[in-house]
């Protein structure tokens, strides 16, 4: 019965081993350029976005807004 036990436990041991997959990430090229480099308080902001990102999050620091709760 043992050896039952030690032999099962082995081949899910060396399955989940050999199971996992190691993913490669690829070099991600991204860039966010503003409109001008100087702005008042109140005033729109527009951004050129060249690149791929993959994903985009973007705090605004509006009122109410804490980043800390994203």
């Amino acid at each position: 019965m043992n050896k039952l036990i030690y032999s099962t436990l082995t081949i899910i041991s060396i399955s989940t081993f050999f199971s996992c997959q190691k993913e490669t990430l690829s070099e991600v090229s991204f860039d966010a350029i503003p409109s001008s480099t100087s702005f008042k308080v109140g005033d729109s902001v527009k951004f050129t976005l060249t690149g791929n990102p993959d994903v985009l999050s973007f705090y605004s620091g509006e009122v109410g807004n804490n980043y800390i709760n994203k």
